[in-house]
């Protein structure tokens, strides 16, 4: 179980601390301290949903040894170091009134899926990349946003196959974004798909580039785009099956 700087017992002491006014809620039996602002909501969902609270709370207590056991009380309330209103964002996962209508912001998904990730919660992260997949940005962005949270590699691949096969080069202010492995890739894999360059260098075209090799299908692209990238023929395989673009369904537990 990862090391996430949280711990139990009283808050420090210094400014008065608040109650949450949305996500203190008087039936839950779960507490949690951020920075000033504590929270009451119910373990069950966190039980149910993430790997690393439901190890967390299921700690053996032998009787007698605690009255007050971790996360039960406000004397005993998880210190979490996260943001108060980043916390709520992720609790407004479980406790959304609208039920199967999830509408949010980009940089809100980014959250939830931050801190699915941090405290593994499977299902959780699917609800958010499936999401993210429907927001629209700029491909680098979106590869840049996947890498970071280490969304599986099968939803990558669309991406970098677009990035590959689209005529124009990269732009300076998308070389800035993407990392020098991610890049090198790239380039890579433009360099198999395409023919050389006749032997006037292109002079006599608009630009330098090479066309696509016109006898590759769309499964030869897919498959010299995986090997420059090291994914597996399962990964491809399993892409294939989705019909070429990661399901984007709602996630569930």
């Amino acid at each position: 179980m990862p090391n996430l700087n949280i711990r139990t017992g009283p808050a420090p002491s210094g400014e008065a601390l608040s109650r949450h006014d949305q996500y203190y809620i008087s039936g839950g039996d779960l507490h949690f301290l951020l920075r000033r602002t504590h929270f009451r909501v119910h373990s069950y969902f966190f039980r149910r949903e993430s790997k690393y609270w439901n190890a967390r709370l299921a700690g053996p207590v032998s009787p007698g040894d605690n009255p007050k056991p971790p996360g039960t009380h406000e004397s005993t309330a998880f210190l979490v170091n996260e943001d108060p209103e980043d916390f709520a964002t992720f609790l407004w996962v479980f406790y959304n009134p609208k039920y199967s209508l999830y509408q949010a912001p980009l940089n809100k998904w980014i959250t939830i899926l931050r801190l699915a990730t941090l405290w593994e919660c499977p299902g959780v992260r699917d609800l958010a990349i499936s999401f993210i997949d429907k927001i629209s940005m700029e491909t680098v962005q979106r590869i840049k946003i996947y890498q970071e949270y280490k969304v599986p590699r099968e939803h990558l691949l669309p991406l970098y196959i677009e990035l590959a096969t689209r005529e124009k080069m990269l732009e300076r202010e998308e070389f800035r974004i993407l990392d020098a492995d991610t890049l090198f890739s790239i380039v890579r894999a433009r360099e198999m798909l395409r023919a050389p360059l006749p032997a006037d260098g292109g002079r006599n075209r608009d630009d330098s580039i090479s066309p696509l090799r016109e006898e590759f299908t769309d499964d030869d692209k897919r498959n010299i785009v995986a090997t420059a990238f090291e994914i597996s023929a399962e990964q491809v395989q399993a892409l294939k099956l989705k019909g070429g673009r990661p399901d984007t369904d709602k996630g569930g537990s």
